[in-house]
């Protein structure tokens, strides 16, 4: 089959492509560069439920980079992955995501009012980007003032991460800059918990809890610190971009959520199945094994596409149409956030965003339309849009 993840028209319409690869080719081999794509919702389940075969150590991407030192979170295998993810999800408390809707609220409200005179904004600019910046700041503890340093920093790692030419050296440079920066912060909070004077932030938290009597070092809470800043901040800037074109685009949406606002909770989750952001990760095997009677040699680099999961009509009613009549059990289950051992720990962080933009672009935008199409992010492992002009009735 003649599939091209780098193709525009494959970023325009990703579902289609996957469509074609489930039903013609669920095992398919790019000869060029050398990875294998997986489509088929059973074999992405059983690669993503054996990380003992189906390795993260080499990182996402289709570059081979070892993780530096001790594999941490998103590059770990168990049993390593195991103890770290037991300790971060202590310190991810539930008190710690309920305390920040309050403020998640101010933060969309103040940028939504900077916008208010003129009625119309790019939402990429103004909601999608700074929201998820300006939240991970504050959960983190580093200044909201260098939100669009984050930015910088991550759109360079996700342009490398996603296969793109041109950007190993902006990449290198962005990872140094983001380095120094957290190295500077976890020092700085390491003397004010020393001193009694530390926030009750995440990063209190994860330098003070312990898991089998063990605590993360310095080095691994700087590289838990940086999952958050890079892959918080783009997925969840793709996430709101996703949500409002599905607020514009589907008939009587917006006006069904004014009457029932409660119903937002199930559009966000609807949203991240229907319009997944991160589209895959990669995986590579231990040893050469067979999936759908394809042979993927050993350390052969394998995308499993979560948004192939996500339309699979063996799956889900009329997978190709936004409802919010489906059974919320099952939908919570999508794979809009992964699955495994390493589905995303952020995800209620995610979720919150989320419905407390959609709840106030209801409220606050009717009739909220494009003023031109809107541009598609174009990167073979995430979907959104990175820019999205838009107006409404004042």
């Amino acid at each position: 089959m003649d599939y091209n993840a780098f193709d525009p028209a494959t970023h325009a319409e990703p579902d289609r492509a996957y469509a074609e690869l489930r039903q013609r080719c669920p095992v398919h081999h790019d000869v060029a560069r050398d990875f294998y794509t997986v489509s088929r919702t059973s074999d992405i389940t059983a690669i993503l439920n054996t990380p003992q075969l189906w390795s993260s150590r080499y990182r996402n991407g289709l570059e081979y980079r070892p993780a530096v030192g001790e594999p941490m979170l998103l590059d770990a295998d168990p049993p390593q992955h195991t103890w770290q993810r037991r300790l971060l999800q202590k310190a991810w408390t539930p008190r710690l995501i309920n305390q920040l809707e309050s403020r998640v609220r101010q933060i969309v409200d103040a940028l939504m009012d900077e916008v208010a005179v003129d009625g119309r904004c790019d939402f990429h600019e103004s909601v999608s980007t700074a929201v998820p910046t300006l939240v991970i700041a504050e959960f983190i503890g580093v200044p909201a003032s260098d939100r669009h340093r984050f930015k910088a920093w991550s759109d360079a790692r996700v342009a490398a991460t996603g296969g793109m030419p041109g950007h190993a050296q902006a990449e290198v440079e962005a990872t140094a800059a983001l380095d120094a920066y957290l190295r500077d912060h976890i020092g700085r909070r390491r003397e004010q918990i020393a001193s009694g004077r530390a926030p009750d932030d995440y990063t209190t938290q994860i330098l003070t809890t312990t898991e089998g009597g063990r605590a993360l070092d310095d080095t691994e809470v700087q590289q838990v610190l940086q999952l958050l800043l890079i892959g918080g901040i783009q997925t969840t800037t793709l996430h709101l971009s996703n949500l409002l074109h599905r607020l514009i685009v589907e008939p009587g949406l917006r006006e069904r959520l004014v009457k029932e606002p409660a119903l937002c909770e199930l559009a966000v989750e609807e949203s991240m199945r229907l319009d997944s952001p991160t589209l895959g990760l990669f995986r590579t095997p231990n040893e050469a094994t067979p999936v759908a009677g394809v042979d993927i040699p050993k350390e052969a680099k394998t995308m499993v596409l979560f948004a192939a999961v996500n339309r699979d009509p063996d799956i889900w009613e009329n997978p190709d149409a936004f409802r919010l009549d489906r059974d919320p059990t099952r939908l919570f289950r999508h794979y809009g956030f992964g699955h495994g051992n390493h589905r995303c720990l952020g995800a209620p962080l995610a979720r919150l965003e989320g419905r407390v933009v959609l709840e106030r672009v209801v409220a606050r935008w009717p009739g909220v339309r494009y003023e031109q199409p809107p541009h598609r992010h174009e990167n073979m492992i995430f979907r959104g849009y990175d820019r999205q002009l838009v107006t409404w009735d004042g």
